[in-house]
């Protein structure tokens, strides 16, 4: 009985990595940012490669941990999705070259660079830390995210 459940656990396992390996390789884009968890009513700016892409702007985490804001660059150029609406911007960025990522949120910032190679994905919260203090986060991942 135990392997039989062990058995079916690790297949799940399989399957789940299976399914996000295989959408992974749908998704065809360089980059992306994903505003999560722990904004409510902040002000956001943020920069990539010292380009304005939102200049205080207004937001607020639903409950399943997601900002519905985000900015995307794929073969097309960059998109930029908000609660109210999308805007397309024409320009690229070298997507072999190191990106800098600056948000600040109700002035307070973090600023980093990456490099692409190393994961496409970023996850941008605005959480408590250990001392109880709300601090931005840019967390790199190679892997998508996924909301439940």
């Amino acid at each position: 009985m135990k392997l039989s459940v062990l058995t079916s656990v690790l297949f799940a396992f399989l399957f789940q990595a299976l399914q996000a390996s295989a959408q992974n390789s749908r998704f065809k884009f360089d980059f992306s940012l994903i505003f999560g968890g722990c904004f409510r009513n902040d002000m956001v700016t943020v920069k990539i490669n010292d380009v304005v892409f939102a200049n205080n702007i207004l937001l607020e985490s639903n409950i399943v941990g997601s900002a519905n804001f985000s900015i995307t660059q794929d073969k097309n150029g960059i998109l930029v999705k908000s609660s109210s609406g999308a805007i397309n911007k024409l320009m690229r960025f070298d997507k072999n070259r190191p990106v800098k990522i600056l948000v600040s949120v109700n002035g307070t910032a973090a600023s980093s660079t990456f490099n692409l190679r190393k994961g496409k994905i970023f996850y941008i919260g605005y959480c408590w830390d250990e001392n109880r203090v709300q601090k931005v986060t840019i967390n790199q991942q190679n892997h998508p995210v996924y909301f439940i």
